[in-house]
């Protein structure tokens, strides 16, 4: 889902160019790389690629997950 476009790292295609998006197929359209340093920010996708949810207080995530598993 990692698109590079002049040098900089999207999660999707930048926002701009694709507005109107399903975020769990085309991604948020952000900058990744104040995404990847903020620990509050979640992947809008889980590791299976279907859509993130929050569940009994516990993010599906894929970052998230990550971080469990370490």
């Amino acid at each position: 889902m990692r698109v590079i476009q002049c040098g900089k790292s999207y999660c999707g295609k930048p926002f701009l160019q694709l507005v109107n998006r399903d975020e769990a197929l085309d991604g948020c359209g952000c900058p990744t790389l104040a995404k990847a340093k903020d620990p509050e920010e979640h992947c809008p996708v889980d590791p299976a690629f279907q859509a993130s949810h929050i569940i009994d207080g516990r993010c599906t995530c894929k970052w998230c997950r990550l971080t469990e598993a370490r």
